[in-house]
């Protein structure tokens, strides 16, 4: 069964992965894949994450998009699916997308989304501890805002002055 004619979330998740199995959305098959971003199935929004993010490289109009769901869309199997994209980014390009995603008061306890947004976030802590923190602080993520407390806390942030902290090497 196609894509297009599937009935149910199943067969179009089937239909989506055996068209990526198959090369389809490499090249100029990424824009269906930026369409997929806007469909009216969740997880079909959600895999369409998950396979734009699979290279490493969405392009800049995936994450535009990405940073917009973050913000809008009511699925938080959408958003747990962005959220787990994150690491999958270079550090650069996360802030905006981590921000949008902590800004969702709804995840607060979600047993997954802040701890997916804590690990995006913790390699950045050391080169960017300002940014860290007020991406944390801006957000509505208690359990960000502690964790980069904690972390800034800790003594471990080498390269704050250029020195690893004792016993470490860089």
């Amino acid at each position: 069964e196609s894509f297009e004619k599937a009935s149910d979330s199943g067969r179009r998740l089937r239909a989506l992965w055996a068209m990526h199995a198959t090369k389809r959305f490499s090249g100029k098959g990424k824009d269906q894949l930026l369409e997929l971003l806007s469909h009216d199935d969740p997880h079909v929004r959600a895999w369409a994450v998950q396979l734009l993010c699979e290279d490493r490289s969405p392009g800049q109009q995936a994450l535009e998009k990405f940073v917009e769901m973050a913000q809008s869309d009511k699925s938080p199997t959408v958003r747990l699916y962005l959220a787990s994209a994150l690491r999958r980014l270079p550090i650069e390009d996360r802030w905006p997308l981590l921000g949008a995603l902590a800004s969702r008061g709804e995840d607060v306890d979600d047993p997954v989304i802040p701890r997916l947004l804590w690990y995006a976030l913790e390699p950045a802590v050391v080169a960017h501890p300002d940014k860290s923190l007020s991406t944390a602080i801006d957000g509505k993520m208690p359990f960000l805002q502690e964790s980069v407390a904690r972390r800034m806390a800790s003594g471990s942030l080498a390269g704050l002055d250029g020195k690893a902290p004792p016993g470490q090497d860089r």
